[in-house]
């Protein structure tokens, strides 16, 4: 189990949960948070944040925006939404603040779509887009260490709020998990003390279901208090391979005494080459006294 939090890490880790909780109280429980055995969980429907390290065993977490009749209910077993360690799984390693600053100016385009931005999964690129149907969209790609092959991609539509509010519970660099064949779940953290779940946002016709999967989720198996959970290990990422770059340089003299330098730089299947013509220093002699016009024009062309 991850170590017990000092009392200032304890708090800011009580912000994080609180950021998770739900606002309405259409479902009371989801307004407060839920310790057992030392994990501490908040869930809205739609996400769930999880911190381990509480030194309380059973015990309701009460927030500002709290329902009075919270703790009156049961609160549902939040573990049953995380996929099973051997899902197939898609993972990427990213910095902290250059995926906060991306995602930020990606909801600036995000307005018409209900605050939603795409993560797009590459190899060692993971790209944040928003888009708007007048203003255009914005995208920023950020380096990544990933497990993905270069010929392949995957998308992840997910609301700018809740992403935001998810990488403010970590620093320095946070590993972004895609669960299943659908690609249906985001997680954040997966080792640490901390964790974070975010459902995708998904267009679905309001007369057949209107609530996010996660939801469905936590209703359908309650919560027994004294459940026990470890926080994952650490997942292991091959680093994309990436193909040296090798430069070759020919130099060649043709008959009008021009000199060509050919550099050729290749990396993998891309190439670039440039040809500088130039003359000879025999011939530049001879252009400087005027004794080589032929060699002249050549140099001019």
């Amino acid at each position: 189990m991850a170590a017990k939090q000092k009392p200032r890490k304890q708090l800011d880790s009580l912000k994080w949960l609180e950021s998770a909780a739900a606002t309405k109280d259409s479902r009371p429980v989801l307004t407060a948070g839920y310790i057992s055995n030392g994990a501490a969980c908040a869930a809205d429907g739609f996400r769930l944040h999880v911190v381990w390290g509480f030194k309380h065993r059973d015990n309701w977490i009460t927030f500002k925006k709290t329902a009075r009749d919270a703790t009156n209910g049961r609160f549902p077993d939040v573990w049953a939404v995380i996929p099973p360690q051997n899902t197939e799984t898609e993972t990427a390693i990213v910095s902290v603040s250059e995926l906060t600053q991306a995602v930020s100016i990606a909801r600036v385009f995000a307005k018409a779509s209900d605050d939603k931005v795409t993560l797009t999964f590459m190899s060692g690129r993971v790209y944040v887009t928003g888009s708007d149907p007048i203003d255009g969209n914005a995208q920023t790609a950020i380096q990544a260490l990933t497990n993905r092959p270069n010929d392949l991609r995957s998308d992840f539509a997910v609301k700018a709020e809740y992403l935001i509010d998810a990488l403010a519970g970590f620093s320095g660099h946070v590993t972004l998990r895609l669960y299943g064949n659908s690609r249906d779940v985001l997680t954040l953290g997966e080792h640490g003390d901390r964790l974070a779940l975010l459902m995708p946002m998904i267009e679905r016709d309001p007369k057949i279901d209107t609530r996010p999967v996660i939801d469905e989720a936590l209703e359908a198996r309650p919560f027994e208090p004294g459940f026990s959970v470890k926080p994952p290990a650490a997942p292991k990422v091959k680093p994309a391979k990436v193909a040296k770059a090798e430069v070759t340089e020919t130099v060649t003299t043709d008959d009008a005494g021009m000199v060509h330098e050919r550099i050729e730089i290749r990396r993998g299947a891309a190439a670039f080459a440039d040809v500088k013509p130039r003359l000879t220093p025999e011939k530049n002699a001879e252009f400087q006294r005027g004794e080589a016009p032929q060699a002249a024009e050549a140099a001019a062309v």
